[in-house]
């Protein structure tokens, strides 16, 4: 029976040491496992962004989506304002961030969507930006704080954000019409406040206000002769009982629009049924919105001209319902 008691002993004895030699032969393989690991990981990260994940040279920024008003140049312009010279991994993250940072700082870029890495010939080696951008909707007359020089024509978006352009009068022509000779911006003059730094907004109700009338006029062809949107008198703050705003179209001719676009309308015509008379203008005298006229007055049921201008066109008048 104690020979028996000896026996089972050994055996366990045997089992437990079998037992711990493995533990210790699995610690020793783990703990050369970790090593290896600790040695070789940064080392095989060192080469895939060195080499496997390089590409051959600075990564090409590119637009997912290029807005169809946005010409070649501009575009050019951007995709050079978010492009950085120095050739990074393409799992090196920092690249984004930076190019994130110039979006954000281009007064062009109203939100970055998103920046990611592609893959074009090879790993990382195209940067892809995904933007809304603001558009152009208006050129403001101004002259630029602290500067003696002429008249400029500033480029701002519909919330009144000023973008980097600016035009002489000589180059309107240009900037203002398409190919086609259709109106592409008009103008808005008589802001008060000057010009801000470009890709801040500019201050002023006169301004709101003027984006609005543009905003209302636009996409009509009626409205093709209209230039210009004066809003000096707004707020009636230079002739307290003549119309806030007035329309200049390209024959010089004034015609007086009235009350804000925004504004609870009491004495004037709507908004929408000024823009009818101004259709029936148009229509009645072959596309003279003016009908001939250097003034007319569309705020009221009738409208007002000066009675010693074009008296040939009385027919034409009597046709739109005009009153001389």
């Amino acid at each position: 029976m104690a020979k028996g008691k000896r026996n089972v002993k050994a055996v366990l004895v045997a089992c437990t040491t079998a037992t711990a030699a493995r533990v210790a032969a699995q610690v020793l393989l783990l703990g050369a496992v970790a090593a290896a690991a600790a040695w070789g990981l940064p080392r095989l990260r060192q080469y895939v962004e060195s080499k496997a994940a390089a590409p051959p040279g600075a990564a090409r920024v590119v637009l997912k989506q290029r807005p169809h008003w946005m010409s070649d140049a501009l575009a050019e312009q951007i995709l050079a304002c978010a492009h950085v010279d120095e050739v990074r991994s393409a799992m090196d993250r920092s690249l984004l961030e930076l190019v994130d940072r110039k979006l954000r700082a281009n007064p062009w870029v109203k939100q970055v969507r998103q920046v990611r890495r592609g893959f074009g010939q090879a790993p990382g080696d195209t940067v892809e930006i995904d933007c809304e951008f603001r558009v152009p909707m208006a050129l403001v007359s101004s002259f630029e704080r602290g500067r003696n020089s002429a008249q400029e024509y500033f480029l701002v978006d519909g919330e009144a954000y000023r973008l980097p352009e600016k035009y002489p009068v000589g180059r309107l022509p240009r900037v203002m019409f398409d190919a086609e000779g259709r109106v592409n911006l008009r103008i808005i003059e008589g802001v008060a406040a000057p010009p801000p730094a470009e890709g801040r907004r500019w201050s002023g109700e006169d301004l709101g206000a003027g984006l609005d009338l543009v905003k209302l006029l636009s996409g009509h062809a009626f409205a093709e002769p209209i230039l210009r949107v004066d809003v000096s008198n707004f707020a009636h703050r230079q002739r307290p009982n003549a119309p806030q705003l007035a329309l200049i179209t390209r024959h010089n001719s004034r015609i007086e629009w009235g009350e804000p676009v925004r504004m609870t309308f009491h004495a004037e015509l709507t908004p929408n049924e000024k823009l009818q008379r101004l259709a029936r203008l148009y229509d009645s005298a072959s596309g003279r919105i003016d009908l001939g006229r250097s003034w007319l007055d569309i705020r009221n049921d009738q409208i007002l001209v000066r009675a010693e201008e074009s008296p040939e066109l009385g027919a034409g008048l009597r046709r739109a319902g005009v009153n001389n």
